[in-house]
């Protein structure tokens, strides 16, 4: 019988991921922790913590054409993660560092409430330009990346 996978578990070791440099990160959303402008931006004394937020979207069985077994033990997720950084500068270290510690998440068993899943590998499929927010003085940058999760159903 085709299963589907609890996603969650693998939104929760994607986040704890990102979460591994320090900054602030959001599950969807914005940061609970500070980000952004601390105190008045550009003023004496403030600072820009730069921060990221992990928003999942689509996720598909993948299926072998003319199988006749249970197509539903591979599945392929997808995940938008959005970076800001003080600087274009900034933001692109920061997506860099990420993207770089996502991609080498490999062949790691998640276990979820569907039974145990395993990470195979996750690729970058899109580096997001570099857009520059104005809604405050000076300026801040901002990149969203896209991600594809190759998760399959352990026996």
């Amino acid at each position: 019988m085709p299963s589907s996978p609890s996603r969650g578990p693998v939104t929760t070791r994607l986040l704890a991921e990102l979460a591994t440099e320090g900054f602030p990160v959001g599950d969807n959303a914005q940061p609970t922790e500070p980000y952004g402008w601390q105190g008045e931006p550009n003023g004496d004394g403030s600072t820009f913590t730069p921060w990221m937020t992990l928003a999942p979207g689509t996720a598909l069985p993948q299926t072998v054409p003319g199988a006749m077994g249970d197509t539903g033990t591979e599945w392929r997720m997808t995940y938008t993660v959005y970076y800001a950084g003080v600087s274009r500068k900034q933001c692109e270290a920061l997506a860099d560092k990420m993207r770089e510690s996502l991609t080498n998440i490999a062949r790691e068993a998640v276990s979820t409430p569907t039974g145990n899943w395993k990470i195979m590998k996750i690729s970058c499929t899109n580096i997001g330009n570099n857009n520059r927010v104005g809604s405050t003085l000076p300026d801040y940058s901002s990149q969203a990346d896209s991600f594809d999760v190759w998760v399959t159903k352990e026996r």
